[in-house]
């Protein structure tokens, strides 16, 4: 779900501002090769107008941060450090259209309907973090399962008192397992 790379070094005293033109996700911050002086660096972001400590790294300590923060089309933002020192932001610009494997003709909504897709499509959405499993689970739970939805799953079918019988009966006329003499 994401298409590439993103990456910004911020110089001690300057700032960066931007609209965000494509939207990307924010993973990580690390101090520069050269460290400048062993006193903390923070990266601060201002969205909106609101200044944020991202992270604080301290050369020796905590020389590299992981973050997890999209930053989506359109808003307006501002990366500076607080420090002598230069950090590096890294990341992942993200698909313009989360649902373009999937059918297009749906409502756009919050959620993703997730009934359509193959283990494998889950497994990669989970894989990739855009689906949180303990979430998964618990939503499986709290969904009621009717007959309506058994006819649909193809998996399961009613088992009727002839079929019954006649897998009784073919249980009942298989051979018994001959026994292998194991060397000594």
């Amino acid at each position: 779900m994401f298409r590439g790379f993103w990456g910004l070094k911020i110089v001690p005293g300057k700032t960066y501002s931007q609209t965000v033109d494509a939207s990307f996700r924010l993973s990580n911050a690390a101090l520069g090769a050269t460290v400048v002086d062993e006193l903390r660096t923070s990266v601060v972001l201002t969205v909106d107008d609101k200044s944020f400590v991202l992270c604080s790294l301290t050369p020796g300590a905590i020389e590299q941060q992981t973050l997890d923060i999209g930053l989506t089309e359109g808003e307006e933002i501002t990366f500076e450090t607080q420090g002598n020192n230069e950090v590096h932001l890294t990341g992942n610009f993200i698909a313009d259209d989360m649902d373009s494997d999937y059918d297009s003709d749906e409502e756009e909504s919050d959620e993703m309907d997730l009934s359509d897709l193959s283990p494998e499509e889950l497994k990669e959405l989970i894989d990739e973090g855009l689906i949180d499993p303990e979430t998964l689970l618990e939503d499986m739970e709290d969904e009621d399962y009717d007959s309506d939805d058994a006819e649909a799953d193809m998996r399961i079918r009613e088992i009727t008192d002839e079929d019954e019988e006649e897998m009784i009966e073919d249980l009942e006329s298989e051979e018994e397992p001959v026994p292998v003499p194991v060397p000594e």
